[in-house]
Protein backbone atom coordinates (compact mmCIF):
# COMPACT_ATOMS: atom_id res chain seq x y z
CA UNK A 1 0.00 0.00 0.00
CA UNK A 2 1.26 3.76 -0.76
CA UNK A 3 2.07 5.78 2.19
CA UNK A 4 1.05 8.81 0.61
CA UNK A 5 -2.00 10.67 1.22
CA UNK A 6 -2.89 13.39 -0.65
CA UNK A 7 -3.61 17.33 0.51
CA UNK A 8 -4.48 20.49 -1.46
CA UNK A 9 -5.38 23.87 -1.18
CA UNK A 10 -8.61 24.85 -2.58
CA UNK A 11 -10.08 28.41 -3.30
CA UNK A 12 -6.92 30.36 -2.86
CA UNK A 13 -5.20 33.01 -4.90
CA UNK A 14 -2.54 30.13 -6.25
CA UNK A 15 -1.67 26.62 -5.48
CA UNK A 16 -0.02 27.72 -2.11
CA UNK A 17 -2.67 28.90 -0.08
CA UNK A 18 -6.29 28.12 0.40
CA UNK A 19 -8.71 25.76 2.03
CA UNK A 20 -7.21 22.55 3.54
CA UNK A 21 -8.48 19.35 1.71
CA UNK A 22 -7.43 16.05 2.23
CA UNK A 23 -8.26 12.70 0.10
CA UNK A 24 -9.40 10.19 2.27
CA UNK A 25 -10.85 6.48 0.68
CA UNK A 26 -10.95 8.17 -2.70
CA UNK A 27 -12.92 11.43 -1.33
CA UNK A 28 -12.43 15.07 -0.84
CA UNK A 29 -13.21 16.59 2.60
CA UNK A 30 -11.98 19.25 4.61
CA UNK A 31 -10.17 19.78 7.88
CA UNK A 32 -12.05 21.72 11.46
CA UNK A 33 -10.07 24.99 12.36
CA UNK A 34 -10.49 23.39 16.28
CA UNK A 35 -6.67 23.99 17.49
CA UNK A 36 -5.33 25.02 13.90
CA UNK A 37 -2.87 26.78 14.35
CA UNK A 38 1.09 27.70 12.01
CA UNK A 39 2.77 24.80 13.47
CA UNK A 40 -0.14 22.56 11.15
CA UNK A 41 0.04 25.32 8.36
CA UNK A 42 3.73 24.90 8.39
CA UNK A 43 3.55 20.64 7.85
CA UNK A 44 1.12 21.35 5.35
CA UNK A 45 3.16 24.06 3.29
CA UNK A 46 6.28 21.46 3.76
CA UNK A 47 4.51 18.66 2.30
CA UNK A 48 2.97 20.86 -1.08
CA UNK A 49 6.60 22.27 -1.62
CA UNK A 50 5.48 26.03 -0.62
CA UNK A 51 8.11 27.26 1.70
CA UNK A 52 7.25 28.54 4.83
CA UNK A 53 3.39 29.07 6.46
CA UNK A 54 2.79 32.64 6.37
CA UNK A 55 -0.91 32.35 8.49
CA UNK A 56 -3.12 29.79 9.69
CA UNK A 57 -6.47 31.04 9.02
CA UNK A 58 -9.73 29.29 10.13
CA UNK A 59 -13.42 29.86 9.63
CA UNK A 60 -13.76 29.12 6.06
CA UNK A 61 -11.57 32.46 5.50
CA UNK A 62 -11.65 30.32 1.74
CA UNK A 63 -15.03 29.53 1.63
CA UNK A 64 -16.93 26.67 2.48
CA UNK A 65 -15.66 23.12 1.58
CA UNK A 66 -18.01 20.22 0.69
CA UNK A 67 -18.60 17.39 2.88
CA UNK A 68 -17.29 15.12 4.39
CA UNK A 69 -15.42 17.16 7.14
CA UNK A 70 -12.78 14.38 7.37
CA UNK A 71 -10.37 15.91 10.03
CA UNK A 72 -10.94 17.91 13.58
CA UNK A 73 -8.66 18.96 16.46
CA UNK A 74 -5.54 18.24 14.23
CA UNK A 75 -1.82 18.59 16.51
CA UNK A 76 1.48 19.12 14.42
CA UNK A 77 4.56 19.66 16.22
CA UNK A 78 5.44 22.02 13.01
CA UNK A 79 8.55 19.59 12.04
CA UNK A 80 6.93 16.92 10.81
CA UNK A 81 7.53 16.33 6.87
CA UNK A 82 3.85 15.41 6.03
CA UNK A 83 0.43 15.53 7.63
CA UNK A 84 -0.15 12.33 8.14
CA UNK A 85 2.59 12.31 10.37
CA UNK A 86 0.77 14.55 12.66
CA UNK A 87 -1.79 13.78 15.67
CA UNK A 88 -5.38 14.10 13.54
CA UNK A 89 -8.00 11.91 15.68
CA UNK A 90 -10.22 9.66 13.94
CA UNK A 91 -11.08 10.06 10.37
CA UNK A 92 -14.74 11.77 10.11
CA UNK A 93 -15.21 12.59 13.62
CA UNK A 94 -15.65 15.88 14.54
CA UNK A 95 -18.16 18.59 15.84
CA UNK A 96 -17.87 21.31 13.70
CA UNK A 97 -19.63 22.49 10.40
CA UNK A 98 -17.98 24.13 7.09
CA UNK A 99 -17.52 27.45 8.83
CA UNK A 100 -14.93 25.94 10.43
CA UNK A 101 -12.80 25.06 7.64
CA UNK A 102 -8.94 25.38 8.34
CA UNK A 103 -7.45 27.50 5.69
CA UNK A 104 -3.67 27.75 5.19
CA UNK A 105 -1.42 30.36 3.49
CA UNK A 106 2.37 29.92 2.47
CA UNK A 107 4.98 32.49 1.43
CA UNK A 108 5.57 30.08 -2.09
CA UNK A 109 3.72 30.21 -4.96
CA UNK A 110 2.90 34.24 -4.44
CA UNK A 111 4.05 36.93 -7.19
CA UNK A 112 6.67 38.95 -6.31
CA UNK A 113 7.15 42.74 -7.70
CA UNK A 114 10.10 43.64 -8.95
CA UNK A 115 12.16 44.98 -5.85
CA UNK A 116 13.48 47.87 -7.51
CA UNK A 117 9.51 48.96 -9.15
CA UNK A 118 10.91 49.54 -12.23
CA UNK A 119 9.48 48.60 -15.80
CA UNK A 120 11.28 46.22 -18.37
CA UNK A 121 11.02 47.54 -21.78
CA UNK A 122 11.75 46.72 -25.07
CA UNK A 123 14.96 48.97 -26.69
CA UNK A 124 13.62 49.97 -30.05
CA UNK A 125 17.27 50.03 -31.33
CA UNK A 126 19.21 53.54 -32.00
CA UNK A 127 18.55 54.61 -35.65
CA UNK A 128 18.52 50.77 -36.48
CA UNK A 129 16.13 49.97 -39.92
CA UNK A 130 14.21 47.36 -37.74
CA UNK A 131 15.44 44.90 -39.21
CA UNK A 132 18.63 45.02 -36.92
CA UNK A 133 21.32 46.89 -39.08
CA UNK A 134 23.70 49.94 -37.66
CA UNK A 135 21.25 49.56 -34.55
CA UNK A 136 21.01 48.33 -31.26
CA UNK A 137 17.65 46.34 -31.65
CA UNK A 138 16.56 44.00 -29.27
CA UNK A 139 18.17 45.04 -26.20
CA UNK A 140 16.67 45.03 -22.93
CA UNK A 141 16.59 48.19 -21.08
CA UNK A 142 15.35 48.61 -17.39
CA UNK A 143 13.99 51.79 -16.23
CA UNK A 144 14.09 52.36 -12.60
CA UNK A 145 11.26 55.05 -11.85
CA UNK A 146 13.02 56.70 -8.32
CA UNK A 147 9.82 58.19 -6.88
CA UNK A 148 7.53 55.92 -4.78
CA UNK A 149 10.25 53.59 -3.10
Amino acid sequence: LMDTEQIRLANGPNRCAGRVEVEHEGQWGTVCDDGWDLNDAKVICRQLGCGTAVAAPGQARFGTGMDPIWLDNVECAGTETAFRQCNRGSWGLHNCNHNEDAGVVCAGGQRRPLKAGGDVGWGGGDGGDGNGHNGNNGNVFVFFSMGGM
